[in-house]
């Protein structure tokens, strides 16, 4: 996954930034948490989700739930808190993508 991204200018040079897989395996709640700093934005793409409603898989960020899709792009700023959860009976498998912030960016 990170071959994908290496020229990403918003990924280079950034020690808070990453693309890594995330497997949440069936059964499994995330605890609540946030990042260190509103710099860094968070992005998912769902690639092996669950069927199921938002009670069986999703996530919550600063209060609002939401459910990925395969294919699909879920962002947030990362310092909000939010956690996950798959109740469902399948893993859920997403890439996820951090970046520094666009407006952080133009300052530099």
């Amino acid at each position: 996954a990170t071959t994908l991204f290496k020229n990403e200018h918003t990924l280079v040079g950034c020690k808070f930034c990453q693309v890594a897989y995330s497997l949440l395996w069936p059964g499994t709640k995330l605890y609540p948490h946030c990042g260190t700093s509103n710099e860094i934005l968070t992005c998912h793409i769902g690639l092996r989700i669950p069927v199921g409603d938002i009670r069986k898989v999703g996530m919550s960020v600063g209060g609002e739930k939401r459910q990925w899709g395969e294919g699909k792009w879920l962002c947030f700023e990362d310092s909000m808190e939010h956690y996950a959860w798959n109740m469902g009976d399948k893993p859920r498998l997403i890439l996820i993508v951090q970046f520094m912030h666009p407006f952080v960016m133009q300052r530099l």
